[in-house]
């Protein structure tokens, strides 16, 4: 009787286990929910056209987040909006995106895209 019980206190445990990682995965993401996309670098803030928003909400929606103190060099005034998401693009040349108070990951490739988008509105990175 003893070795059922233990067997069953393991395995919902590791269901409890199992549900907190699931729920930690599923809700530290991005989640972009409109299609509208503004540019922001110092004093230029304007609305990008929808392609360009269209492949911003690709490289920055459903993204994994994570806490971290970062020394990067982030601020609003480098980002991309998406209604009230604010998503600080690295200063320099990391790949990483600041969201709130948390933060993500972006490859090579996914940077220079927004480099180039940054660039053809007048913005350039690394600007520190």
């Amino acid at each position: 009787m003893k070795k059922k019980n233990k067997k069953k206190i393991c395995l919902v445990a590791s269901i409890i286990m199992l549900t907190i990682v699931l729920g930690y995965i599923l809700l530290c993401r991005t989640r972009i929910t409109t299609s509208e996309a503004n540019l922001v670098f110092g004093k230029i803030d304007i609305i990008l056209n929808q392609e360009e928003s269209d492949t911003l909400k690709e490289i920055l929606n459903n993204k994994l987040l994570f806490m971290e103190n970062l020394y990067c060099g982030f601020s609003e005034d480098k980002s991309i909006k998406f209604g009230d998401l604010i998503f600080c693009i690295a200063h320099d040349s990391c790949n990483v995106i600041k969201v709130g108070k948390m933060y993500f990951n972006i490859s090579e490739e996914e940077r220079e895209i927004i480099n180039q988008i940054f660039k053809n509105h007048g913005g350039r990175f690394p600007c520190i």
